[in-house]
């Protein structure tokens, strides 16, 4: 329209030819742009599609985003979130089957304990006028009380290590020191079960640990030494520092671990 009328004001005519070619030009520019933003659209639709798919459950829904410009720049972002979204999920899920699983093993390990005291305490009201059947069945009781007690720490224990709520408070620590201190801990044990517990390292090895969690760690080993040793067995505590480590190695002369149940040794309780 500017043109045919720029021809009319300066020849005072207007050209056919020029008013067809301007309207197929218009023609032209209209059907492109038509047809771009028809495909914006369509990837506007395709990516509401996908993040429809992604909210109704299919993690692995993305939008396309290969072309450029900068709804594909947004469809990128988009698709990283959803990754990031996706791998939350997927970690919450882990999270509710590691505590289901927790509750199952220490349902079913409080059971053995819970078990016993009810058949102890049946025997105790049978044996009213026995004063040592009376004592023996309260110690059994009481032991099993220290189970089910024992249990429960491992559990809160397992619990604050996997929320990590734990903060490690490494220092420079003498081995020889730690180590005494867990003999300390079993001496009175050793002599009711007649058992050795033996100690061997150099005194002046030190090693960068919070004590508190590798005394816990050596001490729940060692006790499990005492546990399946019989009278006269040894325990020997063993330290040494090699190049790149130090090894602390708990040993003994018991019924030692079947081949079939290694496989198992690192699993809870």
């Amino acid at each position: 329209i500017i043109i045919q009328l720029c021809l009319w004001l300066t020849t005072g005519k207007v050209s056919p030819v020029v008013f067809i070619a301007s309207l197929l030009f218009s023609a032209g520019v209209l059907f492109y742009f038509r047809q771009y933003f028809m495909k914006q659209q369509r990837m506007l639709d395709d990516a509401i599609a996908q993040l429809d798919r992604f909210a109704a459950g299919d993690t692995s829904a993305r939008i396309e985003s290969n072309a450029e410009g900068n709804f594909s720049k947004l469809f990128h972002a988009v698709n990283q979130m959803t990754t990031m979204l996706s791998a939350n999920a997927e970690h919450e899920q882990q999270k509710k089957v590691f505590l289901r699983n927790t509750i199952s093993d220490i349902s079913h390990q409080i059971k053995t304990p819970l078990a016993a005291l009810e058949i102890y305490n049946s025997l105790l009201q049978d044996e009213k006028g026995d004063s040592e059947a009376v004592a023996m069945f309260s110690a059994k009781s009481e032991k099993e009380i220290e189970r089910i007690e024992t249990l429960i720490q491992s559990l809160l224990k397992i619990t604050r290590l996997d929320s990590g709520s734990i903060v490690m408070n490494r220092q420079i620590e003498n081995i020889a020191d730690l180590m005494h201190e867990v003999k300390t801990h079993f001496d009175i044990r050793a002599e009711q079960e007649r058992k050795q517990l033996i100690l061997c390292g150099p005194e002046d090895a030190t090693l960068l640990c919070d004590r508190v969690w590798l005394m816990e760690a050596v001490n729940n080993i060692v006790k499990n030494a005492f546990d399946h040793t019989e009278e006269n067995d040894r325990i020997e505590l063993k330290w040494k520092t090699l190049t790149s480590a130090t090894q602390i190695t708990v040993k003994d002369t018991g019924s030692g671990i079947h081949p079939e149940d290694i496989y198992h040794i690192f699993k809870r309780f």
